[in-house]
């Protein structure tokens, strides 16, 4: 029993010499490379695209920072295909100022996120991110925490919101 403790703890060797490594490392082993910067993009992108950011103008909204750049862009391509007159710059201007700064707040919770999560070991730490990124998708595909005044369906998951 001891021995294949020492087994999996050393892992295995080649004839050659090379070592090769056990499954009981496989997994986590070295925190799968994810460096300190790639985790904060990993909770960057599932902020941007999950977590619901609340707008108050045209009516209230609780949407994920990317819906916000979808309306943006949306209404910035009618402006450039058939000119902005009346208050269309208005609320083109709020869209896009909108999506820069719940793309900005994202930043900022992904890299408090990842600063924290740096404290704990590789394996612990990749594990809670995964943990955490299914929850929240799972949570944004099967339940209805978007609201959103301006689009075909009044509250939705993800696909609703997104479509």
């Amino acid at each position: 029993m001891a021995a294949e403790r020492n087994l999996c703890r050393s892992g295995l060797e080649h004839e050659s010499g090379q070592p090769i490594v056990s499954p009981c490392r496989s997994f986590f082993k070295d925190d799968l490379g994810v460096t300190p910067r790639m985790l904060t993009w990993i909770w960057f992108a599932a902020i941007f695209l999950l977590v619901p950011w609340p707008w108050i103008g045209m009516g209230y909204s609780l949407v994920p920072a990317l819906r916000y750049g979808m309306l943006a862009g949306a209404g910035l391509a009618v402006a450039a295909a058939e000119g902005a007159q009346g208050p269309a710059p208005l609320i083109i201007g709020m869209f896009c100022l909108a999506f820069l700064l719940f793309t900005g707040l994202s930043w900022w919770l992904a890299g408090a996120v990842a600063k924290l999560l740096a404290r704990t070991t590789p394996p612990r730490r990749m594990g809670l991110t995964l943990l955490c990124l299914v929850v929240a998708l799972l949570i944004a595909l099967t339940t209805q925490p978007y609201r959103t005044p301006y689009g075909h369906a009044e509250r939705g998951g993800l696909i609703e919101i997104l479509s």
